[in-house]
C-alpha cells in the first residue's frame, strides 16, 4: 500500500482523496493516528475514512475520532483509531503498519 493524495476542483467544490500511513502515538500499539493536510475549505468538509493493514494478520481498528480544524492556510484532519479485534484492550496492540484512506468534499476557498 502506498501513500498518495489527489485534489480535484469542480467549480468551487474540492474533492480530496488519499491514503496515508498511520503512526503509533503515545497510547501504544493498540492506537493509530494520522494527520492529514488538505487545501483550505470554506467550512467543514464532508469527511469519511477507513483504516486497513496490508498484513492480513493485523487486528481490526475502529475510528473513534475525526478532528477537523481550519489552520488559516490549510485544513487539518486528525484521524484516531483503536483496536477492537482480536484484542479487547488498547494496550494489547499489533506491530503491523496501518493506513487511513479518506475522502473529503466541500466548498474550497
Amino acid at each position: 500500500m502506498q501513500e498518495h493524495q489527489e485534489v480535484q476542483a469542480i467549480g468551487s467544490t474540492l474533492l480530496c482523496s488519499g491514503t496515508q500511513k498511520m503512526v503509533i502515538p503515545a497510547g501504544g500499539q493498540g492506537v493509530r493516528q494520522v494527520v492529514i493536510r488538505l487545501p483550505r475549505f470554506s467550512g467543514e468538509p464532508a469527511f469519511t475514512a477507513t483504516v486497513c493493514s496490508p498484513q492480513s494478520l493485523g487486528g481490526t481498528f475502529a475510528i473513534w475520532d475525526i478532528n477537523i480544524q481550519d489552520l488559516g492556510n490549510e485544513t487539518q484532519v486528525v484521524v484516531s483509531a483503536s483496536i477492537v479485534a482480536p484484542q479487547s484492550s488498547p494496550g494489547e496492540g499489533v506491530p503491523y503498519d496501518y493506513f487511513c484512506s479518506y475522502v473529503a468534499v466541500g466548498k474550497g476557498l
